[in-house]
């Protein structure tokens, strides 16, 4: 049996919508196996393809113009507790650096589910995870790759490098929403390097948590 999310209220009517599934463990569904597995960048459009087609098994559908979308959770899922992280697509496919837009948490008993928040506060879900948070200081130097930060950390790099780092997602500001993962880290001038540019430079005082980790590819 296959239910469905009604995710309400999205950003963007007409655009294109997916959902990665996070079980009570971490792990991340993947739908040409339909299995559960550990996070892994290389595997990243593969959490909701539909084997063998390439096309995101979890797609959302639109409906009726209203910018209210629907998901359908996979029917080999076993009752428990899961995520539904809802992604805006940027391509033809899922990718690293796709806008996170909204989802939360549900309850699946194998026939029913309880309802998922829309768009809930970030920060308040993310601190749950326990998430190391900070806010943006205007050096006067920050692009939307690379900013000056109020995290205390002294080790260079503590919070990724090119091998892998945690993920900075910002909670407030023109960025709010948007994650991209650490790619460096100067524990003298605190300034975090991020693998991709965000949309805007982050402006003072706007403020992110830094949750996880990724493996680069």
């Amino acid at each position: 049996m296959t239910k469905e999310l009604t995710i309400p209220n999205l950003t963007t009517t007409g655009a294109d919508y997916y959902a990665r599934f996070v079980d009570a463990t971490g792990q991340y569904w993947r739908g040409d196996t339909s299995a559960w597995e550990a996070y892994s960048a290389v595997n990243i459009a593969l959490y909701g393809a539909d084997a063998g087609s390439g096309t995101p098994y979890n797609q959302a559908t639109e409906v009726g113009g209203t910018g209210d979308f629907t998901i359908d959770i996979p029917s080999a899922f076993a009752a428990g507790s899961y995520k539904c992280l809802v992604y805006e697509q940027s391509g033809a496919n899922p990718v690293e650096g796709d806008s996170y837009v909204g989802g939360g948490g549900f309850e699946w008993d194998g026939t029913n589910l309880t309802a998922i928040s829309s768009r809930p506060n970030l920060a308040q879900m993310l601190s749950g995870f326990g998430a190391i948070t900070g806010s943006i200081i205007d050096s006067g130097s920050n692009t939307n790759i690379t900013f000056d930060t109020d995290l205390s950390e002294v080790s260079n790099d503590h919070y990724g490098n090119s091998d892998g780092g945690t993920v900075l997602v910002f909670t407030s500001g023109t960025n709010a929403n948007v994650g991209r993962r650490i790619t460096g880290y100067n524990g003298t001038t605190k300034f975090v390097t991020v693998e991709s540019a965000f949309p805007n430079v982050p402006a003072a005082a706007d403020a992110f948590a830094i949750l996880g980790r990724i493996e680069a590819a």
